[in-house]
């Protein structure tokens, strides 16, 4: 399907749910690699009864394939290969059978989070809009049936799953393409009257049936966070407002994702820096939620339990309400993480005891610490804590209790952190894990001085440079998107300057030396050379090259700025002047090519850092005198 995409709010989605599935099913990953060939025998078979005019036939294959592709990536892929796709356009969503429609819709909803960008752009392009639109008509005329007790209880579910996917699909859909996609084309046909926006409003206003409620309010949460566009047109309509304020009975899921949009409503209207109102509509309905709707210990043991082929019904209600709560936390996260950064700069000159920041770090510092201590697994407790922790330093709050919660956090993650490192399959969202751990050890270093606290081992260092090596190869065949790498050398590279800088250990200052030059400085430059020109270039990586360049380069201008004890033996007996002499013209035109009208910000500051790499070498070049 094409070079992969960094993972949307949808894929991250979906992550979360396979986390939760507990159907012991391994991980595709630790599948033993298979032929071809031999995967056919599975995938022939079912394609051919997709075309069978036996219902009950089409309807097994549905179900099938929608297992398969579900648990193993390369099964789905030659089920796409194979045409998979195509069939469900011309032939599934248009069946006289309405199980097998609703059943196509949910596979194609499936494949869309799965596959992502590749998919739902190429979906777009073969016209999906079109079947959406007649289907959302026809769920429209029928949304009275989900009232009516004349209605038999099987024909008002399939009802309820045959909207539910309609909107997992749309949701996919606008979340997945370009945004100048969505909001050039997508959102204009959304928009019509008494369309597809206004349904789904509805589906809130009725409140008829929960799980479409919830389903209404990802959606509309999911758009609202991708499209600046999307969320003026909610702001701007009253009656969309009257709907949002006033939705209530609805589920915790559901309430945490409404407080959402109203997040980016409030953000619309610049109203974030309104501590009474943040408060009052955001901040305290997250608490009481949390405080008086889910049981977090409950929650982990359910979660924890080994899986259970035939569970009863009671052991069946008790875990689906722990994914509740599971999922319901990870939004809290999502929007603890969002309120942090949008309150930032407008907090920065507010009294310690303002409501807001009183609330940081009490509420929500409990809320992590409950979180942590009773070791529920999600890793955007890090990015949550990380902005906590830039937000604290940014007021002067970083006193010694919050220093010592830090503390705690950074030595629980650190075997986690070495496991992660070690792992022989490193995917995308691996990727991403090892970046989270890399920005919040960066902001705990800046906050803890003292070197004996980081928890850095010498392994760690080994396997950062063994997994800096894998990234870049996984980049160069397009398993991995550039972007990630991009993001791993934000992070790693100020981590090891900071590292080589106060370990004490001259071989360990002296490796990291070496893996910085000769890795992120003089490979990236062959590599920039080997590019005709800079528009290939950036199609490709986009300023990856630059972005390391310029940061390797002021990691050098870390480790050296004073004459310390590995100073003259690395620096100087080591050739490291004459390296920086030789390339600092190189490194000069590679930065005056970034084009100022593309990113103006990286240009000024390599620039600014080539000057500052001429002082430096005259520096250096004093201390020999």
């Amino acid at each position: 399907m094409g070079k992969l995409k960094k993972r949307s709010k949808l894929a991250q989605r979906r992550e979360k749910a396979k986390q939760l599935q507990k159907d012991g099913t391994p991980h595709p990953h630790h599948k033993k690699s298979r032929g071809e060939s031999k995967e056919m025998q599975k995938v022939a078979p079912l394609m051919a009864k997709l075309g069978s005019s036996s219902e009950n036939d089409k309807s097994m294959a549905i179900s099938s394939i929608t297992l398969l592709s579900d648990n193993d990536p390369e099964l789905r892929r030659l089920f796409l290969k194979n045409d998979l796709v195509k069939i469900i356009l011309a032939n599934l969503i248009h069946d006289s059978n309405d199980d097998i429609v609703v059943d196509s819709y949910g596979l194609l909803r499936n494949l869309m989070i799965d596959e992502g960008y590749s998919l739902c752009t190429h979906l777009w392009r073969s016209d999906l809009w079109t079947s959406l639109q007649s289907s959302f008509e026809k769920a429209i005329k029928s949304v009275p049936h989900l009232k009516d007790e004349n209605v038999d209880s099987v024909r008002r579910e399939m009802l309820v799953n045959f909207i539910d996917n309609l909107i997992g699909c749309t949701d996919s859909l606008c979340s997945e393409v370009s945004v100048d996609l969505f909001d050039g084309s997508i959102l204009p046909k959304l928009n019509e009257s008494g369309g597809i926006l206004d349904f789904i409003f509805d589906l809130v206003k009725q409140n008829s049936n929960k799980r479409l409620v919830l389903s209404a309010l990802e959606f509309l949460y999911d758009l609202a966070t991708v499209s600046y566009k999307f969320i003026e047109e909610i702001a701007n309509n009253d009656e969309y407002i009257k709907i949002l304020d006033s939705a209530n009975g609805i589920g915790k899921l559901a309430k945490t994702h409404l407080v959402g949009i109203l997040l980016q409503v409030m953000e619309f209207r610049d109203q974030t820096r309104d501590g009474a109102k943040l408060m009052g509509q955001i901040l305290t309905v997250l608490d009481r939620i949390y405080r008086e709707e889910i049981d977090l210990k409950f929650t982990v043991e359910q979660l924890n339990l080994p899986y259970k082929a035939n569970p009863t019904g009671e052991e069946s209600k008790k875990l689906a309400l722990a994914k509740d709560n599971f999922n319901t936390i990870d939004l809290d996260l999502d929007l603890y993480t969002s309120v942090i950064e949008m309150v930032g700069e407008g907090y920065s000159n507010q009294p310690k005891k303002d409501p807001v920041v009183v609330f940081f770090n009490t509420q929500l510092k409990q809320f992590l610490l409950d979180l942590i201590d009773s070791d529920f697994k999600d890793d955007k407790i890090l990015s949550c804590l990380n902005n906590l922790a830039i937000f604290n330093q940014s007021l002067g709050l970083v006193n010694d209790e919050f220093l010592q919660f830090v503390e705690k956090v950074q030595e629980r993650i650190s075997e986690e952190f070495t496991q992660l490192l070690s792992s022989s399959s490193l995917d995308e969202k691996g990727v991403e894990e090892i970046n989270q751990i890399l920005t919040f050890n960066d902001t705990f270093t800046e906050m803890q001085i003292d070197y004996s606290h980081w928890n850095v081992t010498v392994d760690q260092v080994v396997q950062l440079v063994r997994v800096s090596s894998d990234i870049s190869s996984k980049v160069d065949s397009e398993e991995i998107d550039s972007s990630l790498l991009l993001q791993f050398n934000q992070n790693l590279i100020p981590f090891l300057a900071k590292i080589a800088k106060n370990c004490g250990d001259i071989n360990i200052t002296k490796d990291i030396v070496k893996f910085l030059v000769d890795e992120k400085l003089l490979k990236y430059l062959e590599s920039y050379g080997n590019f005709k020109n800079a528009e290939i270039l950036h199609k490709k990586l986009g300023f990856l090259i630059e972005e390391a360049l310029d940061l390797v380069v002021n990691g050098i201008f870390e480790i050296f700025d004073d004459d310390y004890d590995y100073n003259r033996p690395i620096f100087h007996d080591g050739g490291l002047l004459q390296v920086l002499k030789d390339h600092s013209e190189e490194l000069r035109g590679v930065f005056k090519n970034i084009d100022k009208n593309v990113n103006p910000e990286l240009r000024r500051r390599s620039l600014e850092t080539i000057q500052n790499l001429q002082e430096f070498i005259k520096y250096k070049d004093g201390e020999l005198s």
